[in-house]
């Protein structure tokens, strides 16, 4: 059985950015996981990846918190073709007012 400690060390990756970093990423579907990405120069094709981890953050400003002020983050541990693995989030969504944008939060 799986302790507390072992559960998150198997959903989170040794190595969080202390802040993400944009990345162009191509997917199949629009709420779906990266097929592909490139990131530092190098393009990675995506083998299998998990299912998405939805956080919400509330946007700072003002007193109150109108429902329309989160955002949410769809979360992906990816695992790629050469062996690499990341932890990627897709922030915003398709049909918005901008276009969702692709981000690595972490590796290993």
């Amino acid at each position: 059985a799986l302790s507390v400690p072992d559960f998150l060390a198997n959903r989170r990756p040794p190595l969080l950015f202390k802040r993400p970093k944009p990345i162009e990423a191509i997917a199949e579907v629009p709420d779906g996981p990266p097929k592909q990405f490139s990131f530092r120069g190098l393009r990675f094709k995506v083998k299998n990846s998990t299912p998405p981890e939805r956080i919400i953050e509330p946007l700072l400003g003002g007193n109150t918190m109108p429902i329309n002020s989160f955002k949410a983050r769809d979360y992906y541990q990816i695992h790629t073709e050469s062996g690499a693995k990341f932890f990627i989030y897709k922030s915003g969504e398709y049909g918005g007012t901008e276009p969702p944008k692709w981000f690595v939060h972490g590796v290993g």
